[in-house]
């Protein structure tokens, strides 16, 4: 309610006491100004409130001040994206070609790949080629006794560690079963996440 509402009011609660005609007139008329008035304020809070609701439903997947999310990001899905081409160039440490190419997968951040010597994984693993990954890191965390591994199917899977060395160097990676794994590797004041993607023995024997 404005003032101009609230002077009109005034004005006719003034000429309602005057009149002779009608004893409740006053009163009459000052409680329909209050519902006026509470109808106002209702609709004014109603309006507060979506308002509010709007505010929040924009900002809450907006980044904070130090590049973390308010509100709670989906995350992509699993999806195990195989380079084969030039590893990149702090990567080929240990190879005799000088521009070895391999196929390999990045990890989020691209500090991390992992470098696929059977070319593709498998669940359960082939007879004749194993699932070894080397492991590359282009910035080693200082303490390395802290990293480790954990995999989810598509990523939102429960956790599993079973086959799942420590992210370092050449290791043997045999994931519970078939599908896209989500790693997520952690390690003291850090975290990134790599997919990668096991096939059955058939389907990795063909060729890519």
């Amino acid at each position: 309610m404005n003032d101009l509402e609230d002077q009109l009011a005034g004005a006719f609660e003034r000429l309602a006491e005057q009149a002779p005609h009608h004893a409740d007139l006053a009163g009459t008329t000052r409680r329909r100004a209050r519902r006026r008035r509470g109808n106002t304020l209702a609709a004014f809070m109603a309006a507060s409130v979506a308002a509010a609701g709007t505010v929040l439903a924009v900002t809450s997947d907006r980044p904070g001040p130090s590049g973390t999310d308010i509100g709670i990001a989906a995350s992509p899905p699993c999806q195990s994206d195989v380079t084969r081409a030039v590893l990149p160039e702090w990567a080929r440490a240990g190879f005799s070609d000088r521009r070895p190419v391999m196929p390999f997968v990045t990890s989020a951040s691209g500090n991390v790949v992992g470098i696929l010597f059977g070319d593709r994984l498998s669940s359960p693993p082939r007879a004749d080629v194993a699932n070894k990954v080397l492991w590359v890191w282009h910035d080693l965390p200082a303490d390395t006794t802290t990293l480790h591994a954990t995999a989810r199917l598509n990523g939102t899977g429960p956790a599993v560690t079973t086959g799942l060395p420590t992210p370092l160097g050449p290791s043997y990676v045999d994931l519970p079963g078939p599908g896209c794994w989500r790693l997520t590797l952690t390690w003291a004041g850090g975290k990134d996440t790599i997919d990668l993607q096991a096939l059955s023995p058939q389907d990795a024997a063909r060729p890519s």
